[in-house]
């Protein structure tokens, strides 16, 4: 059974509990449906589902931006109510139109990787004459998701329709004509074929892609001289490794920008991106440490900030104060990514290194107690001033963090107050 037959049984399947009409207008619609004459229609024409219940234009094609992603979030599906109560239309009607379109896209975007891997497999028995060439049955096998966005025309109710757009039918007619060149046709369905930013796709799609690399990898290792003169006298098929690696790297580019801030969808897929977190656990140079660049996105934000925390209070680590002074770094920029992940808030609180704790650690070095800033917190300064007031051995530290936290804090009568109750002494005790 196609998609489309998937499709028209589901609609019919969960219309019980609607009205009368409604279900008999459902049926209507669905028995009138058909890929040639649905899918192809623009946003304008009135042969569309959305048109039949009522929508304008306008309203049309908001639906079809707001669905091109697959994704209907709170803010869209508000202005989306809102266009359709002041066209008038039915608001069941209209949720159920939308929610089936989203349905169908999900349903269609879980199949992808499988029916990818199909496709090639079925291609791969034609190139080796197991399976006799066939356009139309290779047609027919094309992926459900290839270009969605731009394929379907502004029908959001038949988003997902197996749709072969022009490059891949003539890359078809091509390999048919050709079936030597398997690399080179499946090189134009992995550039064109559109993957779906769901999670679960994600993870599917780089878990195939990184086995189609390794394997092949292992067959242009296993090449003899047989294939190299066959190459030589018939044409080299192209490489497929850097085409999916390229194909990796443009769809974890996608998903960085809407996932990056959402450490759990980001945990999925890290084992095949090179996050700030790995490039920093490779660096040895200190002064490189100390200024690696801050994350963009939430969720490398959290890698970090507790990967410094660890290094900084494992008493194993040579360099703790530089991994100190990274975290310090990162502290500071918090707030830019508070707002995008509730878990940071949690997270700086439990990896926070208290300056008191570097400066116990690091008292003796000369070096790093000139460098020593006044913490921007009160209670951290209160701590601070508290350990230096009782250490003969660094006065003149005490008396310069005394005064730059007296300027830092000028404006704060209350902190002022408390500063005050620390004040070094002269050498008269007073």
């Amino acid at each position: 059974m196609g998609l489309l037959d998937d499709l028209k049984k589901t609609v019919i399947d969960s219309v019980s509990d609607l009205p009368a009409t409604i279900i008999n207008q459902k049926k209507e619609i669905v028995k009138e449906t058909s890929v040639s004459s649905e899918i192809q229609k623009a946003p304008h024409e009135n042969d569309n589902i959305l048109v039949r219940i009522g929508c304008s234009p306008k309203t049309i094609e908001f639906v079809c931006m707001s669905l091109a992603d697959g994704i209907l979030d709170n803010k869209e599906k508000e202005l989306l109510i809102r266009r359709a109560t002041e066209d008038g239309v039915d608001l069941q009607e209209f949720d159920f139109v939308i929610t089936k379109a989203l349905e169908a896209y999900h349903t269609a975007c879980k199949r992808t990787i499988e029916e990818l891997s199909n496709f090639f497999n079925q291609a791969e028995a034609m190139s080796k004459k197991e399976q006799k060439p066939n356009e139309a049955t290779l047609s027919s096998a094309v992926p459900a998701i290839m270009d969605v966005a731009g394929k379907s025309k502004g029908n959001p109710y038949l988003i997902a329709g197996l749709v072969a757009g022009e490059v891949v039918g003539q890359a078809i007619t091509s390999f048919i004509k050709e079936p030597s060149k398997l690399n080179t046709f499946k090189a134009e369905i992995i550039r064109k074929i559109d993957i779906p930013l769901f999670p679960e796709v994600l993870v599917d799609f780089f878990g195939y892609a990184s086995s189609q690399i390794i394997e092949e990898k292992q067959r242009n290792n296993g090449k003899g001289i047989f294939t190299e003169w066959s190459e030589t006298l018939f044409g080299k098929d192209i490489d497929l490794v850097p085409i999916w690696k390229e194909k990796m790297t443009q769809v974890m580019t996608k998903t960085v920008m809407k996932y990056g801030h959402d450490p759990n969808v980001m945990s999925l897929v890290a084992k095949w991106r090179e996050t700030p977190l790995k490039k920093l656990s490779k660096i040895t140079d200190p002064n490189e440490i100390e200024n690696f660049p801050i994350p963009n996105t939430a969720s490398d934000y959290i890698e970090l900030v507790k990967y410094s925390f660890e290094k900084a209070e494992d008493v194993k680590v040579a360099n703790r104060e530089v991994f100190a002074h990274l975290n310090s770094r990162l502290m500071k920029e918090a707030k830019k990514f508070i707002n995008f992940s509730p878990i940071v808030k949690d997270v700086i609180e439990e990896c926070r290194i208290k300056p008191v704790s570097l400066l116990m650690s690091y008292c003796d070095d000369s070096a790093f107690m000139v460098q020593f800033e006044v913490p921007d917190k009160l209670s951290d300064l209160l701590e601070v001033l508290n350990f230096l007031q009782n250490r003969k051995d660094l006065k003149k530290h005490y008396q310069r963090l005394y005064d730059e936290a007296i300027v830092k804090f000028g404006s704060d009568l209350d902190a002022i107050k408390k500063i005050k109750q620390f004040k070094p002494k002269n050498i008269f005790g007073l």
